[in-house]
């Protein structure tokens, strides 16, 4: 699979009802045969995926999508806009660029109500580290950070911190259907090639 796509999981066991759901590959493909999907639990069905044990069976379909940053040019500048738990993908793409050791210059803007909704916060100061060329800005929308910006992500917001970046980057969004609605259009009036706009709709 590419870094960023997704796969449909279905579980035979008895403690879970066997229904059909998509998650992203939160893994890198660079990581051997592993595979790691990142649960946000937000109903009765991913409340109870923690029944499940280790040997029970699941049936995996895929892997499907193009939203994954091996569709650009290798040394294209990168800018990642992600929602809540709409940063899996990010995560299985920076992982991938942490093994290879890329440098490319890559914007992550990552958009949570609170610090609490964050998730690997770790694995993202190491990111830090491992890939020189990345920049992280935090917006938290219900909370109080002098590390963060205290707003929602609107045009001026958008235009404030991409200053300075290549219109030609690749632009990977993925978010609640609320966010994209107002990011997607945002970065096209800002100029960006819409061609090189990619997103991902998370329904929670």
């Amino acid at each position: 699979y590419m870094p960023g796509q997704f796969i449909f999981v279905k579980p035979l066991s008895p403690s879970l009802a066997a229904e059909e759901h998509p998650f992203t590959l939160t893994s890198s493909p660079s990581h051997g045969k592993t595979l790691q999907i990142t649960v946000r639990r937000a109903g009765d069905w991913t409340d109870r995926i923690s029944r499940l044990e280790p040997g029970d069976d699941l049936l995996i379909d895929g892997p499907y999508g193009l939203f994954t940053h091996l569709l650009l040019p290798e040394k294209n500048p990168i800018v990642m806009i992600a929602g809540g738990i709409g940063i899996t993908p990010m995560l299985s793409m920076l992982r991938f660029m942490a093994d290879r050791g890329e440098q490319r210059r890559i914007l992550l803007i990552w958009s949570n109500r609170t610090e609490e909704y964050t998730v690997f916060q770790k694995e993202f100061d190491e990111f830090q580290e491992s890939l020189g060329g990345l920049r992280m800005v935090y917006v938290f929308t219900r909370e109080q950070r002098q590390d963060g910006l205290n707003r929602r992500l609107d045009r001026a917001t958008l235009e404030k911190i991409l200053d300075g970046w290549s219109r030609r980057s690749g632009v990977f969004v993925c978010g609640p259907p609320a966010l994209l609605k107002t990011i997607e259009p945002s970065v096209k009036k800002i100029g960006f090639n819409p061609s090189r706009i990619f997103t991902e709709r998370f329904q929670v």
